[in-house]
């Protein structure tokens, strides 16, 4: 079998896979997924939608005066509602291995990641950084908003 590429002038040569034999060997155990997130204790998600929550309702709070003001925020908490649904009900459909550690335990033994081990304290600055800095931004504007009406 030959195979040309159109951005080079030469061929070149590919494997025909049908010629090898594969020698399948049965499974051993039955397949379970894995935990999405084993190491990570509920409490912090919990965190998550409250610091979510929070900017929402200071948009809420401080920039709903007109009726498309109101609009957008109730598309916004919809959103947000999605947003937070789904990765709930994915947690909730995984099988039970084993127990989540509270968060004492997830701040003092912190969490493995790809790239080496990550203390509890900087894993939660990292998933909470985004959101609690957007609700102060928001808070900011809002003061600003209200103050120049």
């Amino acid at each position: 079998m030959r195979h040309e590429q159109i951005s080079k002038t030469g061929t070149y040569e590919c494997l025909d896979v049908a010629k090898f034999e594969v020698e399948l060997s049965p499974q051993k155990e039955v397949f379970r997924s894995a935990a999405a997130v084993p190491d990570i204790p509920a409490s912090v998600g919990t965190m998550l939608v409250a610091a979510y929550v929070a900017l929402l309702s200071t948009f809420a709070m401080t920039m709903a005066h007109s009726r498309d003001a109101i609009f957008a925020i109730v598309i916004c908490f919809v959103f947000l509602t999605m947003y937070l649904s789904i990765p709930r009900i994915f947690l909730g459909a995984e099988p039970k291995q084993g127990k989540r550690p509270n968060l004492d335990t997830f701040l003092y033994k912190g969490l493995e990641t790809y790239t080496g081990h990550c203390s509890g304290k900087e894993a939660l600055v990292q998933m909470l950084m985004v959101p609690v800095l957007l609700t102060f931004c928001a808070l900011a504007m809002g003061i600003v908003a209200l103050s120049a009406r």
